[in-house]
């Protein structure tokens, strides 16, 4: 029936977009497993030359020890040169000042002993410090590799589930089509004028839900500062309209504020630049990932951000999506965990992406609101 066709349109439709979701999310727990690789072959690297300073410190050590038992072993001499001071013709002198100068060459040798022991025990736990280091570089290059086998995985799936997709919608948009007496353009058309219909209603609501918070958020803030009031016996200066603090989940509301509109328009024309740009994994160019081409379009400015979205939504200032400017990055959550996905705003619902594969570059509407984080970063 008519019902059942457009049924199984609107279930392979959610299918696909289903497996694109999860390639996305395995590309970007792979960017992090990427970054936590970097961020262990740095410590390995370090604690690596820790350990070689230390041990060089220590046979540094030795060698001292060794140079002053040496100097000790010859001004002692064997028993000729023991009596020679007593045939000489200031014998007791002399005694007494070599007496004094192996007395000298004892507290000095004890003072160094001391010393490359606490050299000795450094340069142990340096070394065990370099190979926990290399372990954990071990572990995180292992992870990289597993993510890797999930993404190749994740983006196969993707791509059967588009050709599979693709297929079944041609022939039951070509069924319903003639059991609607209609075109397939037409059914496409109004499939489409659907669509826009649904996310349009989707980011209304999402506007809707970020100004609610926004508004309560507001109203926290001002309770907090009206209770400061209170403590305090003086009238302290307004306010500012805006401004974050240090908890990532408890921005103060007031109109966003920062960012760089001139590195923003900049980056936007970067990106722009590179439409159609093929999408690959951790790509930096002439192919990119999502966030890899958010990174490469900023530090085109000068501005360096981590080729991981879940770090790039740390790395500028929160401010509401419905009150998003062009340049600030907008981000997906898919299944409630990590971030899955980040793209430019352009300014009217339009974003710059780097999709997943089979996609390149592109400029699009806003989808997924249901995903879509309700702050947007201002870089």
């Amino acid at each position: 029936s008519v019902a059942q066709i457009e049924v199984e349109l609107a279930s392979v439709k959610s299918e696909a977009e289903v497996a694109l979701q999860k390639a996305m999310s395995a590309a970007e727990e792979l960017n992090g497993a990427r970054y936590s690789l970097e961020q262990a072959t740095q410590t390995a690297r370090q604690a690596q030359a820790d350990a070689d300073k230390a041990k060089a410190d220590y046979e540094a050590g030795k060698q001292e020890i060794a140079s002053i038992a040496q100097t000790a072993y010859r001004d002692g001499g064997s028993s000729l040169d023991s009596i020679a001071p007593y045939l000489s013709a200031d014998g007791l002198r002399t005694v007494e000042t070599k007496q004094a100068t192996l007395n000298s060459f004892s507290a000095s040798a004890n003072v160094k002993m001391q010393k490359v022991a606490a050299l000795e025990q450094v340069a142990n736990v340096m070394n065990d410090a370099a190979i926990q280091a290399q372990a954990k570089q071990a572990e995180a290059t292992a992870q990289v590799e597993t993510r890797s086998a999930a993404a190749q995985s994740a983006a196969n799936n993707a791509r059967n589930a588009q050709a599979m997709t693709a297929a079944r919608r041609d022939a039951l948009v070509a069924e319903l089509a003639r059991k609607q007496n209609t075109t397939v353009e037409l059914i496409n058309q109004r499939e489409a004028e659907l669509e826009a219909q649904r996310q349009a209603a989707a980011a209304e609501a999402a506007r809707q839900a970020a100004a609610a918070e926004a508004a309560r958020q507001q109203a926290a803030a001002e309770a907090a500062r009206r209770a400061r009031e209170q403590q305090n016996s003086y009238t302290p200066a307004p306010a500012p309209a805006a401004s974050y603090d240090d908890d990532d989940d408890t921005p103060s509301w007031g109109g966003g504020g920062g960012g760089n509109s001139d590195a923003a328009a900049g980056a936007i024309a970067w990106a722009k630049s590179k439409l159609g740009a093929q999408y690959v994994w951790a790509g930096e160019g002439p192919g990119y990932d999502c966030s890899g081409l958010v990174t490469m379009a900023y530090r085109s400015q000068g501005i360096y951000l981590t080729h991981w979205s879940q770090a790039q939504y740390s790395e500028g200032t929160r401010v509401p999506v419905s009150q998003a400017q062009p340049g600030d990055l907008i981000f997906w959550n898919w299944d409630g965990g990590n971030i899955d996905h980040v793209a430019i705003y352009l300014g009217n619902n339009q974003i710059i992406e780097a999709p997943t594969f089979g996609v390149p570059v592109r400029i699009t509407s806003i989808y997924g609101w249901s995903a879509v984080l309700p702050y947007a970063v201002r870089v």
